[in-house]
């Protein structure tokens, strides 16, 4: 079984009340679903994972505020959504990410309820650009007059750049 000589099936879930809900039905083969990830040849860093899609919305299914929706209440910032594709020998996952919204969406005439969705990768969650500091440095940072002071720390967490290790304790010498 290869792609592209073989359809693959494919089926998108969401993770609404601590259960995988099978929403492939409502998932629209126009435009498709667009699964993007890894690095591009102009990068070093990796980007954000995204994955794209439709789905139709005609009774109101994705609607977070229609009271009478299946999935009142479910439907929030950060829902899980999960693609996988039966690659002949069952189903293999190609991502979790997590959407931040259902905008509802609607043609001229409306007659074709849908939502765009445009889930992203566990990268965008994390907030790629900020600098995450490891617990040793937040415990030391967050060191209160009356609490046990250290005499040095160095937490060896500047620049690869850096010929020096700047000291953690505020008026600390440098190493």
């Amino acid at each position: 079984m290869t792609f592209p000589a073989t359809i693959l099936r494919i089926r998108v879930e969401l993770h609404l009340g601590g259960v995988w809900r099978d929403i492939t039905t409502y998932v629209q083969h126009d435009p498709g679903i667009l699964i993007e990830r890894g690095r591009t040849p102009s990068r070093h860093n990796p980007r954000i994972a995204r994955c794209t899609m439709t789905l139709r919305n005609d009774g109101r299914e994705f609607s977070p505020r229609n009271v009478t929706g299946p999935y009142f209440g479910l439907l929030r910032k950060n829902t899980p959504v999960r693609t996988r594709v039966n690659n002949g020998s069952g189903y293999v996952s190609r991502g979790v990410m997590y959407v931040p919204g259902f905008p509802p969406d609607w043609d001229p005439s409306e007659q074709d309820q849908t939502v765009s969705i445009s889930a992203d990768g566990i990268m965008r969650r994390l907030g790629r650009s900020r600098v995450l500091r490891s617990p040793m440095f937040r415990t030391m940072a967050g060191v209160a007059a009356g609490d046990y002071v250290p005499h040095a720390y160095w937490p060896m967490e500047d620049g690869s750049a850096s010929n020096q290790f700047a000291s953690g304790l505020a008026g600390g010498a440098s190493l």
